[in-house]
């Protein structure tokens, strides 16, 4: 057992630059090759590598309001379109809708809004699956 230990990779203890203490977590979810994994924060978003673990890059969206929290986020394999929905106590979006966010633009390209509240999406090449209570 101690081989094992030994042969393990060390992880990096070294302080992130960033205060994340206020910054909770919402939600979690796999990209479809399970090769990326969107975090949803009460400030924004993540995107991390799994293997090695690294985070990639985070979109902070504390403003003035006091909003920012994304409750679900999934993103589209390694590309940067991704489905956003507000969450948390201050949400950033309504928690009614679901925005196709380009990171390479940095905004919202499109936008689906529905009468009820949005359970959860998940994203295909050539489909958007939005689950809501009854539907």
């Amino acid at each position: 057992m101690a081989d094992i230990l030994d042969d393990a990779p060390e992880l990096s203890t070294a302080p992130s630059t960033t205060d994340d203490s206020n910054d909770s977590l919402l939600t979690l979810s796999f990209n479809q090759d399970g090769g990326c994994l969107a975090v949803g924060t009460a400030h924004g978003f993540r995107i991390c590598n799994v293997s090695p673990y690294q985070e990639t890059f985070r979109r902070s969206f504390d403003n003035r309001d006091g909003g920012g929290g994304i409750g679900s986020v999934e993103m589209l394999f390694r590309c940067n379109l991704l489905a956003l929905v507000g969450g948390g106590t201050s949400p950033q979006y309504p928690s009614n809708k679901v925005l196709i966010w380009d990171d390479h633009l940095g905004r919202p390209i499109g936008e689906l809004s529905f009468r009820q509240r949005v359970l959860t999406v998940r994203l295909r090449r050539d489909r958007i699956c939005v689950a809501l209570r009854d539907r």
